[in-house]
């Protein structure tokens, strides 16, 4: 529950300073308030073991820390896909949330295809951001269950000792 909540208050501070972002897109203290929550956010939910959220946090804080180097500007489709960041780690949250002790935690739709946008973005050379977001617009952020059919369905997933895979379940301590 602690996890839950503050994650949404740290998402709250990231949006706001997003929307500082908007009319500077070099607010230096804006660019390192957003890298702060994906870098915390990135922090708690590998704690939890919760390894999509974590490597969805893990690129938006690499994004973030191209902008926070001067290598990239937060206008068009940086902007897009910090918000897109912002709103499925929200979900995220949300899904960590609404689950039972004992279940696994849902996948947020997109989490995987919005982790591979992050990358390319950070990958590109300056001078690009302003082009129009690469998939049109943001996804929704819906849950996903074990067994749906696509590249981000089943339970979030970690790894153990002995290299295999197992589900994670919602502790009550």
């Amino acid at each position: 529950e602690a996890f839950v909540i503050e994650d949404r208050e740290t998402l709250a501070l990231a949006e706001a300073a997003l929307l500082l972002l908007e009319q500077d897109p070099e607010h230096a203290e804006a660019i390192n308030t957003i890298f702060r929550a994906f870098h915390t956010i990135k922090g708690t939910s590998a704690f939890l073991g919760l390894t999509r959220m974590t490597d969805l946090a893990h690129e938006a804080e690499n994004l973030l820390s191209r902008m926070r180097d001067g290598a990239l500007r937060c206008v068009g489709r940086n902007a897009d896909l910090v918000l897109r960041s912002i709103d499925v780690l929200r979900a995220c949250t949300s899904h960590v949330g609404d689950t039972k002790p004992g279940q696994s935690v849902p996948l947020t739709k997109g989490i995987g295809e919005l982790r591979e946008e992050l990358i390319a973005a950070r990958a590109a050379p300056a001078g690009n951001e302003d082009a129009a977001p690469m998939h049109g617009e943001p996804r929704s952020a819906t849950p996903r269950r074990e067994g749906d059919a696509s590249e981000n369905s089943g339970s979030e997933t970690t790894s153990t000792s002995q290299g295999t895979e197992t589900s994670v379940r919602v502790r009550t301590d």
